[in-house]
């Protein structure tokens, strides 16, 4: 049975580490991606690895990021049929009626969007990430509306969770006060 790839956003880790899915009580979320990774479904990309590790702060989820296999990370610099698609990609964003300001900041060389995109489309990949699809807002390119504009498919970490994960979530009874 053939499953998709999927390529992850920055948001999915940074929002995962932060809220969700917390190295302190969730580590099987943390073990789940590099399974997948081994099995060759999840991948990011060297500019997400960059967003994230940019930052200039070591926490958990930037230690977690340097012990991962290089292959976790693409270099999307390396695939020339990303840079062909990466073209055609801002060739359709500046042609759009999105803001000059939204523009400009898709097309930022620091943010991993439209890498991500592209890449997605020359290499068959589902994105996942967390922003919601908002066409009428003209003033951020939003990862699920350019996505869908190149045929692209998104999803978010649950919907990936649902199709490749089973449930693993477990009660367990601390007997520990906590103040409030």
């Amino acid at each position: 049975m053939d499953f998709a790839r999927y390529l992850l956003d920055s948001g999915v880790l940074i929002q995962a580490h932060r809220f969700h899915y917390r190295f302190d009580f969730c580590a099987g979320f943390w073990d789940w991606l590099i399974e997948a990774h081994e099995a060759g479904l999840v991948f990011s990309l060297k500019k997400v690895q960059s967003e994230i590790l940019d930052g200039g702060k070591t926490d958990p989820l930037e230690t977690w990021i340097q012990k991962l296999p290089n292959s976790f990370f693409l270099n999307e610099s390396a695939d020339p049929a990303m840079f062909s698609r990466y073209r055609e990609l801002m060739d359709y964003a500046n042609k759009s009626n999105y803001t000059a300001a939204a523009k400009k900041e898709f097309a930022s060389q620091k943010k991993a969007d439209a890498f991500l995109v592209a890449y997605a489309k020359a290499n068959g990949f589902v994105i996942v990430t967390h922003e919601k699809a908002n066409p009428h807002r003209l003033s951020q390119i939003k990862i699920p509306d350019i996505a869908k504009s190149q045929g692209v498919s998104s999803i978010d970490t649950f919907q990936l969770m649902s199709f490749h994960a089973e449930a693993t979530f477990r009660f367990l009874a601390k007997r520990k006060v906590i103040e409030v």
